[in-house]
């Protein structure tokens, strides 16, 4: 009696310890920051890049495409996660931002099929826009796009 007794208490330990390590795994996860919104007001499907730096490489974009969430369609939006452990969108920008930005970069769904992307970064075939944190605050964290001008 006394062995099926611990075999049991065994068990609850076990189930026990099982539920404190996936509180504690669900209690450690970071939680992404949401409160930037890009929205699409143009009458085309854009994609989107978000960088810290100013110029727009190859490797930065080449994937756009098969990326779905880096692409909005006319009149949608889209709220970009940040996550990443102690850090929010604010911190990135100003320390890991060559000059304190986050810089958006547009590109039109129909460029991004007819030319290769050396092309379209050579010739520019983009628009970038820059904002300051406090730029975002004044906007509520609420980024539009409203198409080439």
């Amino acid at each position: 009696m006394i062995r099926v007794t611990l075999i049991i208490n065994n068990r609850d330990m076990i189930r026990y310890l099982f539920f404190i390590f996936i509180v504690f795994c669900f209690t450690e996860c970071d939680t992404p920051d949401r409160k930037l919104l890009i929205s699409n007001l143009s009458k085309d499907t854009i994609y989107y890049r978000l960088l810290y730096d100013t110029l727009v490489k190859e490797e930065n974009v080449k994937y756009l495409q098969d990326v779905y969430y880096m692409k909005i369609s006319a009149n949608d939006s889209f709220r970009p996660a940040f996550v990443r452990r102690g850090d929010n969108w604010e911190y990135m920008i100003n320390h890991e931002s060559k000059d304190s930005s986050l810089n958006v970069f547009y590109f039109n769904a129909d460029t991004v099929r007819k030319y290769d992307w050396k092309n379209i970064i050579q010739f520019r075939k983009y628009q970038r826009f820059s904002y300051k944190v406090k730029d975002l605050d004044s906007l509520h964290w609420s980024i539009t796009y409203y198409g080439i001008k």
